[in-house]
């Protein structure tokens, strides 16, 4: 008789493997958006000391890419040598009004091939910044997003985009060519999600003119942060200065937890394609593990020297998390959404022991309001925990097709019951059981979806293959499409196993037996791919179900490794292709023995 399980409780304080946590802020830091009558706002006491603003564009037409920087000396601002009106820029405070929470960075595209990209930063002489972001081509580049520690708004009519011409002198970029689609909504803004604003995860402030060439990762094994500044050498003037924002850069930075400054490195390539040139500065920054600490904060400091001889140095801060943290927005949905899916008691009781992310959306918002409850579509991502055996499991479900029209709740795909259902079948299969044993912290990670609209897998997809179940549309009636891999806690739309009503079949799966994290998966290889005296294949793969797997081995393999794995193969009998440094078997798929390991099946055999 199968063993019963428990959905566990998952909370921000009792959140088990998940460690979850809102993205980062610092807990000193002021409250300087609040609510007002008309939704949140910017303090209108905010004290500007400075404004940096970086403008990029690309489409059909010349590139442009600008940085201005206005800074408050004495009781004025000057930009580039020329004062400032006080009144303009206490008209961009004001501009920022009018703001609504949202889980996630928002942009609108209504036409092609004009692209710009707007980011915006103020501070308060207290270091205090606050970003407003945008890379919509929508009238005043709508929605402006709003973020300022870990918190981010979203602005649906625009009004920042009045203040700027008071401020700064853009040259825009023209494209001269492009196509206006139809409105999916008329009279509404299309919104989605744009990328993740970089003060979020792996988050840094300052540096503006670096802001799309900046990346960087913790690493807590060796106590590093390590990333690029990487993209098309640019200049820009400061002051009276030139610099090159990538090929000028000396050194960089940090101030560490004692106090103490200690260097980076970094080594430079140059890549030079026709009359761009690519730079790249990989840097690493010892600071030391992090013990007991998930969080880290260290102010940065990269300085350059123009050719004159001349300095200058880019301040911020870099902020966030060390790995194995789980970070979910601090807004989960908008607030208008949120009233509505919690009116339903399906939603309601899945949420009372589950929290949520909204994955992706397409919405309809009124530029007037903000709101964006007449048409909100979205993938969401459910993370919980459930008791199986002795053992508590941290899962995560995704779900296609939440439907909001008219502020009204259309569709959703799953309740508690079905949940426990696809648990409690997962959890049955000998691969998961295998992998239980094998890893005491194994991460489920679901994906489940009914009809709505067109399948997602089609049955011409799917191979028909010996007593593998048979090919069919995925999601149908009565049928939904149920998949499930393991521990790929960001990768919610992947799928290693498809869960069918008359068995498993393998749907996406990529093992490279050298790497840490395929560890497992390559000892339950079927001894036809795991080579003796020879080095272990480099990758072995088989893609959406359909028939065919792929073998590669090292580049590097020795002559005698490649003919050793040549006899392998032909010892096969199957019909192959050969690939450079590798080998494909149209003929071939993967399947599972009756005691979950993997095994190959020849689809042509009689």
């Amino acid at each position: 008789m199968p063993e019963s399980l428990t959905i566990k409780s998952t909370t921000f304080q009792q959140s088990g493997k998940w460690n979850l946590h809102h993205p980062y802020a610092d807990p000193s830091a002021p409250e300087l958006i609040t609510v007002t009558s008309d939704g949140y706002g910017l303090d209108p006491d905010f004290q500007v000391a400075s404004i940096d603003l970086v403008y990029r564009w690309v489409g059909i037409g010349d590139r442009v890419r600008e940085y201005q920087r206005i800074e408050r000396l004495g009781d004025g601002f000057w930009h580039r040598g020329t004062v400032i009106a006080a009144s303009a820029v206490s008209k961009l405070i004001q501009s920022i009004v009018h703001l609504h929470p949202e889980p996630q960075v928002l942009s609108s595209t209504t036409h092609t091939d004009d692209y710009p990209f707007w980011a915006i930063e103020l501070a308060d002489s207290k270091g205090n910044t606050v970003l407003l972001y945008s890379e919509s081509n929508a009238p005043n580049f709508a929605p402006w997003n709003v973020v300022y520690n870990g918190a981010i708004y979203a602005q649906f009519d625009g009004q920042i985009a009045t203040a700027l011409p008071d401020l700064f002198d853009i040259a825009q970029g023209q494209t001269m060519a492009a196509f206006w689609w139809r409105e999916w909504e008329p009279g509404y803004l299309t919104v989605v999600p744009a990328e993740s604003a970089r003060s979020i995860s792996s988050g840094f402030s300052g540096l503006l003119p670096l802001y799309w060439d900046f990346f960087y990762a913790p690493d807590a094994q060796n106590g590093e942060l390590s990333g690029n500044i990487s993209g098309i050498d640019w200049s820009a003037d400061v002051g009276d200065m030139t610099f090159n924002w990538l090929s000028d850069l000396q050194t960089i930075e940090l101030v560490v937890d004692d106090g103490q400054t200690m260097a980076c490195t970094f080594d430079t390539s140059i890549e030079t394609d026709s009359d761009l040139v690519g730079v790249t500065q990989h840097f690493i920054c010892p600071v030391g593990k992090p013990g007991a600490s998930q969080a880290y904060s260290y102010p940065i400091r990269l300085t350059y020297t123009d050719p004159a001889n001349q300095t200058y140095a880019l301040s911020g801060k870099l902020f966030g998390y060390w790995e194995g943290v789980t970070v979910l927005p601090t807004t989960p949905y908008p607030e208008e959404i949120g009233k509505i899916l919690e009116s339903s008691p399906v939603w309601q009781d899945l949420l009372s022991d589950h929290q949520i992310e909204v994955l992706h959306f397409v919405g309809a918002a009124d530029p007037a309001t903000g709101m964006i409850d007449h048409h909100w579509k979205a993938d969401v991502a459910l993370f919980g925990q459930v008791q199986f055996t002795d053992r508590i499991l941290p899962y995560s479900v995704t779900i296609r097709n939440v439907v909001i029209e008219g502020s009204k709740p259309i569709h959703w795909d799953i309740d508690r019951s079905e949940l426990e259902v696809f648990l409690q079948d997962v959890l049955d299969q000998p691969i998961t059981r295998r992998f239980m044993e094998a890893d005491l912290n194994l991460v489920l990670n679901l994906y489940y979806e009914e009809v709505y609209g067109d399948p997602l897998i089609r049955e011409e997809y799917l191979a028909a293959c010996a007593d593998l179940p048979a090919p069919r549309n995925l999601p149908s009636p009565g049928q939904p499409l149920r998949g499930f891999c393991f521990n790929q806690p960001r990768e919610f739309y992947g799928m290693q196993i498809l869960l069918m009503e008359d068995g498993l079949r393998i749907y996406d799966l990529d093992i490279s037996p050298s790497s840490p994290e395929d560890a497992f998966w390559a000892t339950l290889l079927p001894s036809a791919l795991q080579p003796q005296g020879a080095s272990p294949f480099r990758e072995i793969f088989t893609r959406l179900g359909g028939q065919g797997v792929s073998v590669y081995w090292a580049e590097d393999a020795s002559d005698s490794e490649v003919r050793q794995y040549n006899t392998m193969f032909e010892s096969w009998g199957v019909q192959n292709e050969t690939k450079d440094h590798g080998i494909f078997f149209p003929q071939m798929m993967f399947g599972f023995t009756p005691d979950g390991r993997l095994t190959l099946i020849n689809c042509q055999a009689p």
